[in-house]
């Protein structure tokens, strides 16, 4: 009886110091396996680059501000743009997820400020990944097929900024509307998913928010970056071959050229550049 009672206590009391392990978020692990340790490191790291980019992006700013008559300069003066706002939204994002939906024992936001971060953070991916595809395009124009920079101000660059704008806002929009902005079990960053994570998968899981469409919102977003991903992957690598195929033809009628060695060696930096990019 008494060794019961023991048992009893002893059970209560291993589920009293787990209870408050788990408040204090210190020894345990959410779904994603991270404890309170890990969650405070993966914060910090989070804060530290987007410190780095936001410093980064300020200063190209600051650089471009007089200097927007070009198209190339326009395109990173409005990557810049955006990226000030995301890597500001992220220094705060992991803090403002709702923390009743995540193991992120420094969360202490809710459902209206994980829209918020959620919204910018979607909108900028997506006319980051936009841009960086223009800035791509916007090269191999002016290389490969000798584009005047007028040209690409009046023929290109007026359907990027508005593919930009209807592209990066339409999803967001419908997801905040929705109420479709939550917490993504692999990052902890508030995405448009559906709540539980794979609730539409699980017939025996009930979707609390999100449910079909919130998932379908997701993969047309990243199927949008990856896309413009692509874009701007194939320009740079057709202007990475024509510069190639520049520097081999010369090479070849070496005898016959007028390339001086400085503008072989400015065509191989290009080259570089190219594929490093």
């Amino acid at each position: 009886m008494s060794s019961n009672i023991m048992d009893t206590s002893s059970s209560s009391s291993s589920i009293q110091t787990n209870d408050e392990q788990q408040t204090n978020g210190e020894l345990s692990d959410d779904e994603n396996g991270l404890n309170g340790a890990q969650y405070l490191a993966f914060i910090m790291a989070i804060i530290f680059s987007s410190s780095i980019s936001l410093s980064g992006s300020i200063l190209i700013i600051r650089m471009l501000w007089r200097k927007l008559t070009k198209a190339y300069h326009r395109i990173l003066f409005t990557i810049s743009l955006v990226d000030v706002a995301l890597s500001s939204s992220n220094l705060f994002h992991l803090v403002l997820v709702p923390m009743d939906k995540t193991g992120n024992p420094y969360a202490f936001g809710n459902g209206t400020t994980c829209s918020m971060v959620g919204f910018v953070l979607n909108v900028c991916m997506i006319a980051v990944s936009i841009y960086n595809a223009f800035l791509s395009v916007n090269f191999l124009m002016q290389i490969r097929y000798q584009w005047k920079d007028d040209q690409i101000k009046r023929w290109i660059e007026p359907f990027v900024h508005a593919a930009a704008a209807v592209l990066s806002l339409t999803l967001p929009v419908l997801a905040v509307s929705w109420r479709m902005m939550n917490p993504e079990i692999v990052s902890g960053l508030c995405m448009m998913v559906e709540y539980p994570n794979g609730c539409n998968d699980d017939e025996e899981v009930e979707c609390i928010n999100g449910a079909d469409v919130g998932g379908l919102l997701g993969y047309s977003a990243a199927a949008i970056i990856y896309l413009f991903g692509f874009v701007g992957f194939g320009c740079t690598f057709g202007l990475y071959w024509t510069v190639r195929s520049t520097i081999k033809r010369n090479e070849r009628f070496a005898a016959d050229s007028t390339l001086s060695d400085r503008h072989k060696q400015r065509l191989r930096r290009v080259s570089w550049q190219c594929n490093m990019y």
